[in-house]
């Protein structure tokens, strides 16, 4: 029997990891189910190093591609198509042969009596919970293409505001790269050229004429053990990050950051509303849609947070009560929350209160480029004139004592 490592959390939002053997991938996340974890990764052990290595080469179902996935799917059961003719159908025009096998394993599944989100599970375990755990509410409800349309909908527009936020902020990322090089250049290719004329002039320089040289003579000399020790950093940072403790502390330090963090709040904030939303729709039980919700999230420093909403509604805590009790949520969405349950529609109530949030993070990072970008701007053309000013006075100064 294979031997399958997995990453799951506990009702209290605590991160768990171990080994487990189990006939598939389904069966490990059943056996976690049954006792109180929602698996967030499970992967087979495999002992040889090639294997492994291999398996670390094959992507995982990007969120785009797995939209597209469900959509067709649900378009051609809509049609009439039997569930494995349309899997057929959805594999021969996957668009890479990666995916053409994905789905073709799964057809073989579902035709050996597989459920398709048991299938989905075992060939890509790295498909949020969220995603399986509404294939299987639609499934257990007889509603398999409306739950498959749903998911699609929902992946989408994930996928459109993250690349919105992404886009955004990429231009000023290459603003302050571009301008940190051009800093950099003048002071390690252009001013040496310069320090010729004032060691032959014989005079002291300028106050600012010499800190700039300072700093030039720095860079040439520190700069590429600066440069190797911040590369070993980096290197470093991410072996830790594969460790739970480190993946965890960078997550909370990524929350705690103003502008990543107030991003990542409203965005897994949305996940988690309009996941329960869906699965609650699709006619899941509230403790398994909150327990996938929360795995849904992409910061495990959010999980951590919202942890503890699975164990307040299993006390009989209603879902507004629970997440209020948490640090994890906005108050928009507890009052949307609140509102919902008042009024008999939550669901209605999460998914706007979703759409609103994504939204906010789209205007956020819209005003963050739209500050970011002129301010940057500014503090490198002040600090290029700077150097410019000093090079000059002192070429000046030279002259006049000449």
């Amino acid at each position: 029997m294979p031997t399958f490592r997995f990453v799951a959390i506990d009702k209290q939002g605590a991160t768990l990891s171990g080994r487990m053997e189990a006939g598939d991938v389904s069966a490990v996340a059943a056996a976690l189910r049954a006792r109180g974890q929602w698996a967030t990764e499970i992967a087979e052990d495999r002992s040889s190093a090639a294997t492994a290595l291999a398996s670390l080469t094959v992507k995982p179902t990007s969120e785009r591609a797995f939209a597209l996935i469900a959509r067709e799917l649900a378009t051609l059961m809509r049609s009439g198509a039997p569930l494995d003719r349309a899997l057929s159908t959805v594999a021969d025009i996957a668009e890479t042969s990666v995916l053409r096998k994905r789905l073709a394993d799964v057809e073989r599944r579902v035709r050996g009596g597989m459920a398709l989100a048991d299938a989905f599970e075992a060939v890509d375990p790295s498909l949020p919970t969220g995603h399986i755990g509404l294939l299987r509410a639609g499934e257990s409800s007889g509603a398999l293409p409306r739950a498959l349309l749903q998911l699609a909908e929902t992946l989408e527009r994930a996928a459109e505001t993250r690349e919105a936020i992404r886009g955004a902020l990429i231009y000023p990322a290459l603003v302050t790269s571009v301008a940190i090089g051009a800093v950099v250049f003048m002071c390690v290719v252009v001013l040496p050229r310069f320090q010729a004329i004032f060691a032959g002039a014989g005079k002291a320089l300028p106050p600012q004429a010499a800190v700039v040289m300072a700093v030039s003579d720095g860079l040439r000399a520190w700069g590429p053990s600066v440069l190797l020790f911040m590369v070993a950093a980096l290197l470093a940072a991410l072996l830790w990050r594969r460790t739970p403790s480190g993946a965890l502390a960078l997550s909370r330090a990524r929350l705690a950051t103003p502008l990543i963090g107030l991003l990542t709040q409203s965005l897994d904030t949305a996940r988690f509303c309009r996941t329960f939303a869906m699965l609650r729709h699709g006619g899941a039980p509230t403790l398994q849609a909150a327990g996938s919700s929360v795995a849904a999230m992409s910061s495990l420093a959010m999980r951590a947070r919202a942890g503890g909403v699975v164990e307040r509604l299993g006390s009989g805590a209603s879902l507004s009560e629970a997440m209020g009790r948490s640090a994890a949520f906005s108050r928009l969405a507890l009052n949307l929350a609140r509102v919902g349950e008042e009024s008999g529609a939550l669901e209605s109530m999460l998914t706007h209160a979703a759409d609103l949030l994504e939204s906010k993070a789209r205007r956020t990072a819209k005003q963050a480029v739209d500050i970011i970008v002129p301010v940057t701007t500014l503090f490198i053309g002040l600090l290029v004139a700077a150097i410019v000013v000093s090079v000059m006075s002192a070429l000046l100064s030279i002259n006049e004592l000449a």
